[in-house]
């Protein structure tokens, strides 16, 4: 095929208005890959033109969760407050009327307004009162922006202290009782390996504890590689056992025994167990009267001396739902056979949390 000066220049208007087209459709547009991370898992951010076009997780994430799919609405959705807004009638006087709380409209302001309407107010607060009128928040992960790190400096060296924060919502309660029973927050604490459950454990227990939804997310960045040891626990033969209201996703793809129970009545059921225990002697006294204290505070209310209610299997089955011959059946069974009770953060977050915890560790 010969080609000529001539045959070139015909082409040119060709493919200039191709290049076009192109261009049009966005062929030829700049797509950046932005890495970031959540309480979600790591992922590259495609953003054409500024706008986050797709999620797509990172190579190091094990089993990446489709919650990752809802970060572009995440960042368009019409909740979002992408401006500073200062009620309208505190704009207008600066005062706070509470009774409009919740009623009257917002108004957009600048970043300046809103910064100087801050300072204006916290100035305010006398030095004695500083600690009745501000608080310091609790944020969530983050090297930097979390209020422990910034919003508690500045009020310390700036306004002389804030109300802070102990504990988190998290596991509040849990953090509070633990460390009183075991020594250990627990919570937070180096747990026993994988290799080492799958190796010893016969029975594993989850009471409110949905796993595999619940490690979908992390305090900081997960990498869901938790997830790779669970097919090797049906490999090895562990029974699975679920006591929860509900039949969850773990319970399902574990093939779990579900022990449905009514909401919030998890202690009645550990107490239904003890007393059987004890009064069939089937517990550890070697181990209560060597590394324990307490138990002869807390035997007469199992029994029943102390309030005329014996914590009896039948008694257990009345509040929980669960027949007095399955809780004997379980209680039977965890003394027969290694068990592993796994206790999620889900029953310790209701008033007086702190008893779950405890009542599992008695048990």
């Amino acid at each position: 095929m010969s080609i000529s000066r001539r045959s070139i220049l015909t082409k040119i208007p060709i493919a200039l208005a191709s290049a076009n087209c192109l261009k049009a459709v966005g062929v030829f547009e700049k797509v950046e890959s932005i890495p970031h991370a959540t309480h979600f898992g790591p992922f590259i951010a495609k953003v054409q033109n500024g706008v986050v076009k797709d999620i797509i997780p990172q190579k190091s994430d094990y089993n990446p969760t489709m919650m990752l799919k809802a970060m572009v609405d995440r960042v368009y959705s019409d909740s979002r407050v992408k401006y500073p807004c200062v009620r309208k009638s505190f704009l207008e006087n600066k005062k706070n009327h509470k009774e409009l709380r919740g009623r009257e409209e917002f108004v957009r302001v600048s970043w300046d307004v809103a910064l100087d309407l801050a300072a204006k107010k916290l100035k305010e607060i006398p030095k004695e009162n500083i600690y009745n009128a501000s608080y310091g928040g609790w944020g969530h992960a983050g090297s930097l922006h979390r209020c422990h790190h910034l919003a508690w400096r500045f009020f310390n060296t700036t306004l002389g202290g804030a109300i802070g924060t102990d504990g988190e919502y998290g596991n509040g309660a849990a953090a509070r009782i633990n460390p009183m029973i075991v020594g250990d927050m627990e919570v937070y604490s180096q747990q026993t390996t994988h290799e080492e459950m799958i190796k010893n454990c016969k029975v594993y227990v989850m009471w409110g504890a949905d796993l595999l939804k619940c490690n979908r997310i992390d305090y900081f960045v997960p990498n869901h590689v938790n997830d790779s040891y669970y097919p090797k626990y049906k490999r090895a033969g562990i029974k699975f056992i679920s006591i929860d209201p509900i039949y969850t996703e773990t319970a399902q793809a574990f093939s779990a025994e579900w022990i449905p129970i009514r909401p919030n009545t998890d202690i009645a059921l550990m107490l239904g167990m003890m007393h059987y225990l004890y009064t069939s002697n089937q517990y550890d006294k070697a181990f209560i009267a060597k590394y324990t204290d307490g138990f002869d505070k807390f035997l007469p209310y199992l029994l029943g001396e102390s309030d005329n209610a014996p914590k009896t299997l039948e008694w257990a089955s009345q509040i929980t739902g669960v027949s007095a011959e399955k809780i004997k059946e379980l209680a039977d069974l965890f003394v027969s056979k290694r068990t592993f009770l796994a206790g999620n953060w889900a029953m310790q977050r209701a008033q007086h949390g702190e008893q779950p915890d405890w009542a599992l560790i008695v048990l």
